[in-house]
């Protein structure tokens, strides 16, 4: 239990630590701030492990792992599996092609886009075109978006999902354009 008690507190400094870096952040490889976060975050693990006891000073027994490395290892699991959910939704959030076509579309408000301004929002070509001319229509289907005439444009479902992304992108500190 002291592992998995302790892999939620330096998992709390972890996001803490992520948000204020990034906030500061005005590079383009941020996934080197969320790494240094999770390596901070193991070391304060490690750290908070070794020196302190298996109870921590206020579990009951039945509640104490009797073998320290399961403990240990539990706990740094768990830390890395929550982490990586961590990194799957900032990423997502941040970079994922498909909130940057319900940002775009949020900027262009009632006017809409059509499919080449959408993908005009996209410095890539190939793989990225593809994966859109994909995921539009699933975004259609999905009721996050109206086509009309080529033009598309947000429905109230895409808006709260682009408004959610916006609000993680301001709160890590947007580095600008989706």
């Amino acid at each position: 239990m002291k592992g998995l008690i302790l892999a939620g507190i330096c998992l709390g400094c972890l996001v803490g630590g992520a948000a204020a870096a990034l906030r500061g952040y005005r590079g383009d490889q941020e996934y080197k701030v969320l790494l240094g976060a999770l390596a901070g975050a193991f070391l304060l693990y490690t750290a908070l492990f070794a020196a302190l006891p298996a109870d921590l000073g206020f579990l009951p027994r039945g509640a104490v792992e009797p073998a320290a490395s399961v403990d240990f290892w539990n706990g740094a699991l768990v830390l890395a599996l929550v982490f990586h959910g961590i990194w799957t939704f900032t990423y997502m959030a941040w970079t994922g092609p498909t909130i940057r076509v319900l940002r775009a579309l949020a900027r262009a408000r009632d006017r809409g886009l059509t499919m080449r301004e959408i993908l005009g929002e996209f410095e890539s070509g190939g793989q990225v075109n593809a994966l859109l001319r994909r995921r539009l229509p699933k975004l259609v289907g999905g009721g996050y978006l109206r086509e009309e005439g080529g033009v598309y444009t947000l429905l109230p479902r895409g808006r709260a999902a682009g408004g959610i992304a916006a609000r993680v992108k301001r709160a890590l500190g947007d580095l600008g354009p989706p």
